[in-house]
């Protein structure tokens, strides 16, 4: 089976990256993002390393992962695992939710890695497919 990846910069408040892959036998090694990572699994089951544990996430988990964090990623079994990611800076979340969402003051942070949460799934689907393009990307953006 063959890797795939699609990807785009949108400007939103702010940069926000945009990617869809599915990957079979490609594990991420530990690596972090500058930006916040919300993704949805859609195929699959991710496994990866975050703060401390080992989570796995499964087609129709949010993943959430504050920006600077350590973290791997990979598929759980031969069926690997694909996702829908939006990679968010800190300065776009603050500019679009009002600061009441999130004290107003001081650094934001995610308080769970796997959300199964149906309104949130549909929701960050609806906007990832509205953002994301139709061809592959021109290079590979490190995710999840």
């Amino acid at each position: 089976m063959k890797e795939q990846t699609r990807c785009s910069t949108i400007d939103i408040a702010g940069r926000i990256e945009v990617l869809h892959a599915r990957y079979f036998e490609h594990a991420f090694a530990p690596h972090w993002h500058d930006e916040f990572a919300i993704g949805l699994i859609d195929a699959g089951v991710e496994q990866f390393e975050y703060a401390g544990a080992v989570h796995r996430a499964t087609p129709g988990e949010v993943i959430l992962l504050n920006a600077g964090q350590v973290h791997t990623g990979q598929g759980f079994d031969e069926r690997g695992f694909g996702f829908r990611m939006l990679y968010v800076p800190e300065s776009t979340f603050r500019e679009i939710a009002p600061p009441s969402r999130y004290g107003g003051s001081g650094s934001l942070h995610f308080r769970t890695a796997v959300l199964n949460n149906m309104h949130a799934r549909d929701r960050l689907l609806a906007a990832h497919k509205s953002l994301i393009p139709v061809l592959p990307c021109s290079r590979s953006k490190a995710a999840s």
